[in-house]
């Protein structure tokens, strides 16, 4: 079991409140008596509270089918294991910066290869400053996509 560091936490609550409040903030600008209709009213057309819960809610998405059902989309940059070229090009793809790659490669050098099924300290520590980029809007994917894919992808660098 892989320890999820507080941080990473802090930061998947911190988007959940921002994102939540964003979206009644817009709600509330759509008509400002939006919270005060009958349930069986629609104060906000349907399509709207739609468009705008996708754009909060769902956040930073670089490829949208909109309109459309039933659809899925996917997209993948293989790692291969001991290459951090590879490694360090999925960071880029998802809106890391080089000094990203510095921090991770220098980490992995000072962690060494892991042991068990955790990553190293210093390894999770760049993992979780990650996620908190991801919180702020700072990458092109949101905090738990980030937490999960990252994790993935080093993963793949380790071969575990």
């Amino acid at each position: 079991m892989e320890a999820v560091p507080v941080s990473v936490v802090a930061g998947i609550l911190d988007t959940i409140r921002n994102r939540v409040l964003n979206f009644v903030l817009d709600i509330e600008s759509e008509n400002p008596k939006a919270g005060e209709a009958i349930v069986s009213e629609h104060p906000v057309p349907p399509e709207k509270v739609e468009q705008i819960f996708h754009t909060h809610i769902y956040g930073n998405v670089g490829n949208v089918a909109a309109g459309s059902h039933a659809f899925f989309q996917n997209a993948s940059i293989n790692v291969l294991q001991n290459d951090f070229k590879s490694l360090a090009e999925f960071v880029r793809s998802i809106g890391g910066a080089d000094e990203d790659c510095n921090e991770l490669q220098k980490a992995i050098q000072a962690d060494g290869q892991p042991t068990g099924k955790s990553f190293g300290k210093k390894v999770a520590g760049w993992l979780g400053g990650m996620v908190t980029k991801a919180a702020q809007g700072m990458l092109k994917v949101s905090e738990d996509v980030a937490a999960k894919v990252i994790s993935e992808k080093l993963k793949q660098y380790y071969g575990v």
